[in-house]
């Protein structure tokens, strides 16, 4: 007897009201602003970091920042008072996913399935 698997699909027409869709944009604004806020550290991390090895500065593991899902969360906790003061408008799940998905792009470059993480731009969609 063969098993059959049977794959069926569903799809949803999101029709929020104006302060729901407000809500909404303001949560990926979010996810999108910390994403890009926490590549930008890591990034001019990672390039003074090189410019003090060009000059014959030895360094340490510590002089650079995390990568790791939890040490960018914790860079964001450490710096989001100063980056973004309108922080507590939104859940926290949404600086959580952003450091998630920062942490992801870092693995892939890491492990060579992916370009180095680039900054993400707000999408032009037709309503």
């Amino acid at each position: 007897m063969t098993q059959v698997q049977v794959r069926q699909a569903y799809r949803y027409e999101l029709d929020p009201t104006s302060e729901k869709a407000n809500a909404l944009r303001s949560h990926i604004g979010g996810t999108r602003f910390v994403y890009n806020a926490m590549l930008a550290l890591v990034k001019a991390n990672w390039d003074e970091n090189r410019e003090k090895k060009q000059a014959g500065i030895e360094l340490t593991r510590d002089d650079y920042l995390g990568t790791s899902h939890f040490d960018l969360q914790k860079l964001w906790y450490e710096n989001r008072d100063e980056l973004a003061p309108w922080w507590s408008e939104n859940g926290s799940s949404t600086y959580n996913y952003a450091c998630l998905n920062l942490s992801k792009a870092f693995t892939n470059f890491r492990e060579g399935r992916s370009k180095f993480p680039t900054f993400k731009k707000r999408a032009r969609v037709a309503r």
